[in-house]
């Protein structure tokens, strides 16, 4: 059992979560686990806080999540939590500061079975802000302790993956980088067949910002989609044949601009093509 995601400066009226994440092969029983929060130095300096995440008969799955949190309305308010049942909300969940503190992970007998020690300058730093936007673990594998395994959910996500898979979530190794337009050809007359086109993102490393800008054949620009958004490290988008003023595109073929850019400001860009058929 490891922590795998923790938000610890929410938006105002938020709530505080950790997401733990089953990554062995076998039932692990929560009974009697806990929750620690640390100011300073772990293992148990003056200023840690306890609270039990449940007394009940709790098992986790393998491969299963737990969302941990103070008041899941809250959580549920500003993220998407496809699972409302699969959550913990012990009494006097510990409170997590919001610049700098650790997470404490203990069985039933305060042996610490993970610990997280956390600072807002993990976050992408090309953020304009961090409030609200959770650290997400790229691997369960891989050491908590290494600040490299950890990093802003992504914009797409909403910022926040409670209780299901990262959205940085990357397997050892990574994958082959690349862009990916589907259908190649599509018709946006809204029956059903092929009527959106599909932008399909995978990279090895989390950390792009994106612009997706689309073009016509003359060169003018007819919808910027996105607009500085982070990734993920993988993910789709989706363009309607709307233009930005909410018209409809004419058929032809479009050039789709991925502008991509690093932590180090290193740009690089990939064209596609798609066509929008005739009605």
């Amino acid at each position: 059992m490891v922590i795998n995601e923790v938000l610890f400066n929410p938006f105002p009226g938020g709530s505080d979560f950790v997401e733990l994440y089953n990554r062995s092969d076998r039932l692990i029983s929560m009974t009697g686990m806990s929750l620690g929060s640390v100011r300073n130095n772990p293992p148990a300096p003056p200023d840690t806080a306890y609270a039990m995440i449940t007394e009940s008969c709790r098992v986790l799955l393998p491969g299963e999540y737990a969302l941990v949190c103070d008041n899941f309305n809250l959580v549920d308010k500003y993220y998407h939590c496809p699972d409302n049942k699969g959550h913990l909300d012990p009494e006097g969940f510990p409170a997590y500061n919001n610049e700098k503190g650790s997470v404490l992970l203990l069985d039933e007998n305060r042996n610490i079975l993970d610990a997280f020690s956390y600072h807002e300058n993990m976050h992408y730093p090309l953020l304009n802000a961090v409030e609200g936007i959770s650290l997400e673990r790229l691997h369960p594998d891989r050491p908590a302790y290494d600040h490299t395994n950890w990093h802003s959910a992504s914009q797409l996500s909403g910022f926040g993956t409670p209780g299901y898979k990262n959205s940085q979530f990357m397997e050892p190794g990574g994958g082959e980088e690349n862009i990916r337009v589907s259908p190649r050809v599509f018709s946006p007359g809204y029956d059903g067949h092929n009527d959106l086109l599909n932008i399909h993102y995978q990279f090895e490393t989390p950390g792009y910002l994106a612009n997706m800008m689309i073009f016509n054949a003359g060169g003018q620009l007819v919808r910027h989609l996105v607009n500085n958004e982070l990734l993920g490290t993988s993910g789709t988008y989706t363009w309607d044949g709307l233009r930005d003023d909410n018209t409809k595109s004419s058929a032809g073929m479009y050039v789709i601009l991925v502008e991509l850019t690093d932590v180090g400001g290193r740009i690089v860009r990939y064209k596609k093509t798609a066509i929008i058929a005739p009605q």
